[in-house]
């Protein structure tokens, strides 16, 4: 299991606002870059639990025409080997985001005026090799193929961040500024975010977005099947009635249509604020644009069903 490393990005935070103070500092008043850097361990949390939840409902889909394809005639379909399609998506998302989590742990430091510090965890080219595995799962479980130039830079990119602290001290010299530091950063991440959203489906109906949709449709029509059958085989009004209710209320803890949807709108905010903080940090633009992160990380994590941790 890959650890997810941007759980100290709280203490440096609060040893350069001020921990002695007796009032708590509220993220709300801390400047942009500190705020984006903290906020990229929510959205991997929140973007984790969605893509868990629609995997959830892959398996729900497969018992259910299993179960729908042996009532209906008294066959039993053969068990489907591998991965789901998001189950196979969460192996490229989580690799591709530890080492994002790695670039936000040192975004974190220089925001805060820090020294910049490695976290221990998985090298570059070790989460570069899963997000590979995770890449090869996704094109058997979806028939999601990345475009060769998506593929290489997303992988350089996976490399680049997780390994930039490394990078930095080798280098030597004074460490980067926030500016300085989103702005090398800034083609890596992109690259990164591409891939994903490139695995995930930009629009609706692409990619694992796609593959999702028609598994919401084959439910649906397996069920329909059933009532079809049911109607014509059953005059019992009552075990009708019973179906039907039960039907519905399997509908009803299906995770929120729209969910990958509102992981790629994590992204393309994530990325979109990174590009302000590249060329301003400092500028109400940016501001706004990391605000609008957050709103999104928020709005997803209402959906994946993740209790939101209170504003400090």
């Amino acid at each position: 299991m890959i650890r997810h490393r941007l759980t100290a990005i709280a203490l440096p935070l609060l040893l350069a606002t001020g921990c002695a103070s007796t009032a708590p500092v509220r993220r709300a008043d801390l400047p942009a870059g500190q705020r984006f850097a903290g906020q990229m361990e929510t959205a991997d949390t929140n973007a984790t639990a969605a893509i868990r939840r629609v995997a959830d409902f892959e398996q729900v889909v497969v018992r259910e025409e299993a179960a729908v394809a042996y009532a209906t005639d008294g066959r039993r379909p053969a068990d489907r080997p591998g991965p789901s399609a998001a189950d196979a998506a969460g192996m490229v998302f989580a690799p591709a985001f530890a080492a994002i989590g790695d670039y936000g742990h040192v975004m974190g430091h220089v925001a805060s005026g820090l020294p910049i510090t490695a976290k221990p965890g998985p090298s570059g080219a070790e989460l570069a090799r899963l997000t590979e595995a995770g890449l090869a799962a996704v094109q058997t479980a979806a028939g999601v193929t990345v475009t060769p130039e998506v593929r290489s830079a997303g992988l350089a990119g996976i490399i680049a961040l997780a390994d930039l602290a490394e990078t930095i001290s080798k280098r030597g010299g004074p460490e980067p500024g926030l500016r300085t530091l989103a702005a090398e950063a800034e083609p890596h991440l992109a690259a990164v975010v591409e891939l994903l959203k490139q695995v995930l489906g930009a629009e609706t109906g692409q990619a694992v977005r796609g593959a999702v949709r028609s598994s919401r449709n084959a439910l649906e029509a397996s069920h329909n099947r059933l009532l079809t059958a049911a109607r014509a085989t059953n005059r019992d009004p009552v075990a009708r009635y019973s179906l039907y209710r039960s039907i519905v209320a399997l509908r009803d803890n299906d995770p929120v249509q729209g969910t990958i949807g509102a992981v790629v709108t994590v992204l393309n905010r994530l990325h979109t604020a990174h590009v302000a903080l590249a060329a301003d940090p400092t500028s109400t633009d940016t501001a706004g644009k990391v605000v609008a992160f957050e709103n999104a990380v928020n709005a997803l994590g209402e959906i994946a069903g993740v209790q939101p941790t209170e504003e400090q």
